[in-house]
């Protein structure tokens, strides 16, 4: 998930993973975050159940303005956006992303996994 790669421990509850390799890595790590402007996810065999709306002007509203349906944002353009807000630490917090990603891929519509039965 990408609230344990986080580069900073930021509003969360414990310094996550991707805190603590950076600080052992330095430079030597690049830590990449997915998050979504819509649809639903599940989670190991529960129902699927769909994402809050990203609000207008979110990191993810604005990454999928131009109907991409996924768009990666480097460095430099998580810079460019500033403080906005975003899902990527599971619900929406306004931060600079830059500061934790050094790159976040954005999808456009998430489609929950589809669980089949063993047989």
């Amino acid at each position: 998930a990408t609230v344990h790669a986080a580069r900073e421990q930021g509003g969360l509850s414990t310094r996550p993973l991707g805190a603590h390799l950076a600080e052992a890595m330095g430079d030597g790590l690049a830590v990449i975050g997915f998050t979504a402007a819509g649809g639903a996810s599940s989670m190991a065999g529960m129902p699927s159940q769909p994402f809050e709306a990203a609000p207008p002007g979110s990191l993810e509203a604005q990454a999928t303005a131009g109907g991409e349906p996924l768009v990666y944002l480097d460095a430099s353009a998580l810079r460019s956006l500033g403080e906005v807000p975003s899902r990527l630490l599971g619900r929406f917090t306004a931060s600079d992303w830059s500061a934790s990603f050094d790159g976040v891929v954005v999808v456009r519509e998430e489609t929950p996994p589809v669980f089949e039965a063993w047989q």
